[in-house]
């Protein structure tokens, strides 16, 4: 479940950027702001160094979250390593459990 919401944190970008902007237009269509005043004051060649900034780092993160994902399902489970549970002793048992002293052995 976790990684199926691995897209979140982008709808949450787009989605507040969405909202910021649109939360502008009001006060234009009521006259208290002028379309003037809630345009941005960055040049084009700004906006365009900003937008192109912008776009790489998404790809930066989109591509190094893929390569992430890919190396994981490449590789496969861990089926090696020991599961360590140590407060899962039966009721009663006197001698220390194999992996309470697998813990103690590695100082986990």
């Amino acid at each position: 479940f976790t990684i199926l919401c691995g897209f979140l944190p982008y709808i949450a970008v787009w989605t507040g950027w969405w909202t910021r902007e649109v939360g502008r237009q009001p006060w234009v269509v009521y006259g208290m702001m002028t379309s003037a005043q809630g345009t941005s004051i960055m040049s084009t060649a700004q906006e365009i160094f900003w937008m192109v900034g912008y776009l790489g780092f998404e790809l930066l993160v989109w591509g190094g979250t893929w390569y992430f994902f890919a190396k994981v399902v490449r590789k496969g489970p861990d089926m090696d390593s020991p599961v360590v549970r140590v407060a899962q002793q039966a009721p009663g048992h006197t001698e220390p459990h194999a992996a309470l002293a697998y813990a103690k052995a590695n100082k986990i």
